[in-house]
């Protein structure tokens, strides 16, 4: 049984209300990077019509975009052109390699690095992000920021996890998130994307909420969590509804997305997504 983008909508609606401003730059980081980077406001307003929002609220978005940094106006002739600041691509850009991350289709068997502190490390964000006690934090051996994260006087080891209990899971992926991810999957399980125009929307929300839920999300080692665990189920399910939009909505941008020389450039690296 498939359910309409209206449907799927409502469903994010009722969670939370959907800011202007924050749909206009998952779309930008989704669909506007990979061709070039520059969209006439028309072209927005056109794909935020399908969430039901007004030209006016657009421009008001526009604007405190543009007033806090986020986005650059460019103008040619009449119209009006944006693009993303260095202010805001940089988040987007080291979201992407999580957001854009395959599935794994078996839990792997690998090394992690275990680092102790001396004490408890108190409850921070920043601590927290790969803890599995007060004191203990996990990492994958090829983590980015391990250097950072780590201080001199930690012990720290590479080791092969044997078991991995319950109490563990929990810790990592509190119910709450887990629960979050089983609604998204569930959300977007049988949406139809028969549409151009559709498919593009529902590209944008899908990308919008999956992004939120996941960066909100610990970066967990990759042998830690089972197989079913709801992140693991609800990435293989981001990657099929992509999919399943992908060429339907390069369609309508490539047809009615504009940038400063016309059409927009035809896309690159999308076919590297998940």
């Amino acid at each position: 049984m498939s359910v309409s983008f209206e449907s799927v909508l409502k469903q994010a609606q009722a969670r939370r209300k959907l800011r202007v401003w924050s749909l206009i730059m998952t779309f930008f980081g989704d669909a506007i990077v990979p061709r070039g980077g520059a969209v006439s406001a028309q072209t927005i307003q056109l794909v935020m019509k399908q969430f039901h929002i007004s030209p006016g609220a657009v421009r008001t978005a526009f604007s405190r975009l543009t007033n806090d940094g986020w986005v650059i106006r460019e103008k040619y002739g009449r119209n009006s052109f944006y693009r993303l600041s260095e202010t805001g691509y940089d988040p987007f850009a080291k979201a992407s390699e999580r957001i854009y991350a395959a599935p794994f289709e078996e839990t792997p068997n690998e090394r992690l690095v275990i680092a102790i502190a001396p004490n408890a490390l108190g409850d921070t964000k920043a601590t927290k992000t790969h803890s599995a006690a007060p004191s203990i934090q996990l990492f994958d051996p090829d983590h980015p920021d391990i250097a950072e994260r780590i201080s001199q006087n930690w012990f720290v080891m590479d080791a092969e996890p044997r078991s991995v209990p319950d109490w563990l899971h929990a810790e990592l992926m509190p119910q709450e998130l887990a629960d979050a991810f089983d609604e998204l999957t569930r959300q977007f399980e049988h949406v139809d994307v028969s549409s151009p125009i559709e498919a593009i929307a529902v590209r944008t929300l899908l990308i919008h909420e999956w992004r939120r839920f996941l960066l909100r999300t610990p970066t967990i080692p990759n042998g830690i969590l089972p197989n079913n665990a709801p992140i693991r189920q609800c990435r293989r399910q981001v990657k099929k509804t992509y999919q399943d939009c992908l060429e339907l909505s390069e369609q309508w941008l490539t047809h009615y997305g504009e940038g400063p020389n016309g059409s927009l450039p035809e896309p690159q690296n999308l076919r590297d997504r998940f």
